[in-house]
């Protein structure tokens, strides 16, 4: 099917959706891609904001922190991602232990690692994503106070999830955590987003979704969530500024800019 093929498909298809609304609750322009044309509105109940966890609510580790990694273990930083996220996924939902994830970037390396180096690396693993972002925390309370619901949507080993529960006191200013070792889902399937949602109490299209994953961001919009591909915080404020909706993030002077 060709693209104005596809995109005329869809606009049947949700046209008429989008007509039952009404016009009786404020509009709200969601920038979702190809149905960016179309006014979306936020209905007084069931509002909710879903955040994501790593290079949204926590910053990107420290570059100097890269760089003792990668001395410890003799290659590059480029290299060193690839091999850290080969297995993360088996990791955040659950199926590996620290211990397991660590020898198999080990093995995937092509060294070896002794008990206490993992200990280590699962210590730094925590400390190296520790960094707030602290005017989207400032927003989650505005949020709350303006009767918005709001969740942690994140993909997390159940270590990492057991030390925020323990020691983080800030994910208490969310209604809801979840944490994919936890559920035994990772984004984006869609079971992670459907499992926010239920505790949540909202229909997809009362949700706000913001991430810094492409991947993640297309699979919430195709569960019908409202998304914004995060990049900083400054950005996040200016498109929900422009998309007229009511509660922005505090302005920060320094952005919160990922790096590509």
């Amino acid at each position: 099917m060709g693209r104005a093929a596809s995109e005329t498909s869809k606009k049947n298809l949700i046209e008429p959706w989008v007509q039952e609304l009404g016009n009786n609750v404020p509009e709200w322009n969601a920038r979702i891609g190809p149905f960016a044309q179309y006014k979306w509105r936020a209905t007084p109940m069931g509002k909710s904001v879903i955040l994501d966890y790593g290079l949204v609510l926590c910053r990107a580790p420290d570059p100097q922190v890269i760089e003792t990694l990668t001395n410890m273990f003799g290659f590059d930083a480029a290299t060193f991602w690839i091999l850290y996220e080969r297995n993360r996924g088996l990791y955040d939902r659950g199926e590996l232990t620290p211990e397991e994830y660590w020898r198999k970037f080990a093995q995937d390396a092509g060294i070896t690692l002794k008990d206490g180096q993992i200990q280590w690396l699962r210590e730094y693993d925590i400390r190296m994503w520790s960094d707030l972002e602290e005017p989207l925390l400032l927003w989650v309370d505005d949020l709350r106070k303006a009767g918005y619901k709001t969740a942690i949507l994140s993909n997390i080993n159940r270590e990492f999830a057991a030390h925020l529960r323990a020691n983080c006191r800030w994910i208490k200013r969310f209604d809801f955590q979840v944490l994919s070792a936890e559920i035994g889902r990772v984004k984006p399937e869609p079971e992670a987003f459907k499992h926010c949602l239920r505790l949540l109490g909202s229909f997809p299209d009362e949700a706000l979704f913001v991430d810094d994953r492409e991947t993640n961001v297309d699979a919430a919009r195709r569960q019908g969530i409202r998304s914004i591909l995060y990049h900083s915080t400054n950005q996040l404020r200016n498109e929900l500024r422009d998309a007229g909706f009511g509660v922005l993030p505090p302005d920060s002077k320094n952005g919160n800019a990922r790096n590509a």
